[in-house]
């Protein structure tokens, strides 16, 4: 883990984050999350 950098994780993290899910719907988590009342994430 040490030689992973943090763009490296921020990467990684956008691109799960972004991936359209069948369990959600064909929705992304962040498309999720941002509906649910009292939640405030960033892209």
């Amino acid at each position: 883990m040490r030689k992973v950098t943090q763009k490296k994780v921020a990467l990684a993290q956008a691109l799960l984050n972004n991936r359209p899910r069948k369990c959600l719907n064909y929705q992304t988590p962040l498309e999720v999350l941002n509906k649910l009342p009292g939640v405030a994430l960033r892209n």
